[in-house]
């Protein structure tokens, strides 16, 4: 009798044929051929699945390209996929190259009922700087406890292999955001297979996945995609998204590989025969101390005649003077959100703390650290940076510990409230578009400012990724750091806001509406803590 269960699992359904081949796994229809999948506990995964040609050899640098091919075998999907190349930030020591160029897949992640029922989709953007990080690290247990939503990771090219940009020498730029558009086009397409609902599709997205989101809903045609959309702590308007000088930068790293543009194509040809570890690795010859700045290259304004563009304006034009997703979209961050950038200050050496370098240069590397170098002169920048010292009340007498705080807020405020406050602002004002936000501050026992800095023994406070992690898995949180009373109380709200946003596109944190921001009014945002939510307003963005 369970012999005979495991031989059929599902069977036509919504004529989608589920086949049981073993005990534990599920082969799946596509549109390019079968794929196995492993049962699990309360889901089944389907790793590894392909959405694009691999993008080496002749295909490195170039727009991505649907499979050209269907299989005529079961493609195995039970594994992980590799990682994009990447240098990684949390590779603390040594060598931080991590990861391979073939990693254009995704993982996927649906009920284990044997129900006829399709549901909502959650698709999840990882974040890094465009420069690392992975899906696999986000998974998917907390949100299929209650196996009702279909879940997805995106992986997408990363650093110079994603973001390279060389107009003259014919290299396309936003490669990875190009990555991300043909992976949630196969996604629409196929997502019924998995008995996910094509029309109930959240696409999120955490720090520069967060970014991506926003840069998606600049395009009116992603409506056809996705139904709602949510920017963990990432928008286009902080200031490490849009890169000013990657003529330059690509020019800087080709050189560092004796690579050069005397003719057309010469440099990119070059870079296509550079092994694709030298030219990830360069990226650590462009940071001038430890892993600052953290983006050395990320999304470009395009040039208006290229046929294949991403974004061709300013973002900014672009709400005002475009026709843009019309989608609700929710927006948040963390009280501390800049504790992930500027824990690097804390870590000791045999010098003492890397705050005291950085203190005495201030001038010079706050530009460098929080990018305002790239769009100011050298004079504007230093005047900038005494103005931060001033504002934020930093003395010379303050001890190591009272200037990190003051210097982390710095980092909050200008790497990531002031750009999702404006990107509110801007949307409430030029779009028709459901805008809604939240602020969270319940620090988790370790975050990421704790391994950042290798230290136990500072509370950096809710610093970023301290929500996202109460609804996607992540390592350092399933190693011996388990959820407060508290903080399972708050992802169960979180988990189920995600599926009522991907199901009807209302947002509620239990049962508190966000307040959606309306044209000619303030800004209005969720402050969410352990205690009850309230309502926080903002008359100007910082």
């Amino acid at each position: 009798m369970l012999l005979g269960i495991y031989k059929i699992y599902f069977l036509f359904i919504l004529n989608i044929s589920f086949q049981v081949e073993l005990a534990n796994s599920v082969i799946v229809e596509t549109e390019n051929g079968k794929i196995r999948g492993k049962i699990g506990e309360n889901y089944i995964s389907f790793l590894s699945v392909p959405f694009a040609e691999p993008p080496v050899g002749e295909y490195r640098f170039e727009p991505p390209l649907s499979i050209k091919k269907n299989w005529s075998d079961i493609l195995d999907c039970t594994q992980m996929p590799n990682e994009c190349l990447q240098w990684n930030h949390f590779i603390l020591h040594g060598d931080r190259l991590l990861g391979n160029e073939d990693c254009l897949y995704l993982n996927i992640f649906m009920p284990k009922l044997n129900s006829t029922e399709l549901f909502p989709v959650v698709i999840f953007i990882h974040g890094g700087a465009f420069q690392y990080g992975t899906g696999n690290v986000f998974r998917p247990d907390l949100l299929m406890q209650n196996p009702n939503v279909v879940v997805v990771t995106i992986s997408y090219r990363l650093g110079p292999l994603g973001f390279l940009k060389s107009d003259k020498n014919n290299i396309s730029a936003n490669l990875g955001l190009k990555d991300q558009r043909l992976a949630l086009q196969w996604i629409k397409r196929n997502i019924k297979n998995f008995r996910g609902n094509p029309e109930q599709i959240v696409l999120t997205g955490f720090s520069a996945g967060g970014a991506s989101v926003h840069m998606h809903l600049l395009k009116e045609d992603i409506q056809n995609l996705i139904t709602s959309a949510v920017s963990f702590s990432g928008t286009v308007f902080c200031p490490w998204v849009l890169v000013n000088d990657a003529e330059e930068k690509t020019e800087l790293l080709a050189s560092m590989l004796n690579c050069t543009s005397e003719n057309t194509n010469s440099l990119k040809t070059c870079l296509k025969a550079q092994p694709a570890e030298n030219i990830v690795r360069a990226i650590g010859k462009l940071q001038f101390a430890h892993y600052y700045p953290f983006r050395i290259f990320g999304p470009v304004i395009e040039t208006n005649s290229i046929d294949d563009s991403f974004l061709n304006q300013e973002p900014e034009n672009i709400i005002k003077h475009s026709n843009i997703a019309n989608i609700p979209w929710l927006i948040a961050y963390t009280s501390e959100d800049g504790g992930y950038n500027a824990a690097e200050l804390m870590k000791k050496s045999d010098k003492g703390e890397y705050i005291d370098e950085f203190w005495e240069k201030f001038d010079d590397l706050a530009p460098k650290a929080l990018f305002y170098e790239e769009k100011l002169s050298q004079l504007e920048a230093k005047k900038y940076s005494e103005l931060l010292k001033q504002k934020y009340k930093i003395y010379e007498n303050d001890t190591n510990l009272e200037k990190y705080f003051k210097i982390q807020k710095i980092f909050t405020d200008e790497l990531f409230a002031k750009g999702s406050l404006k990107a509110i602002k801007l949307h409430k004002d030029f779009t028709k578009s459901h805008i809604s936000a939240y602020i969270y501050e319940n620090p988790s026992p370790k975050g990421i400012g704790n391994l950042i800095s290798e230290r136990d023994d500072i509370d950096f406070g809710c610093t970023h990724g301290d929500d996202v992690f109460l609804m996607f898995n992540v390592p350092h949180r399933d190693s011996g750091v388990p959820f407060r009373d508290d903080e399972i109380e708050i992802s169960n709200k979180f988990l189920s806001m995600l599926k009522e946003f991907a199901k009807t596109g209302l947002v509620n944190f239990g049962d508190v509406p966000l307040p959606e921001n309306k044209k000619d009014k303030s800004i209005q945002i969720l402050h969410i803590t352990k205690n009850k939510p309230v309502i926080m307003e903002f008359d100007d963005i910082l």
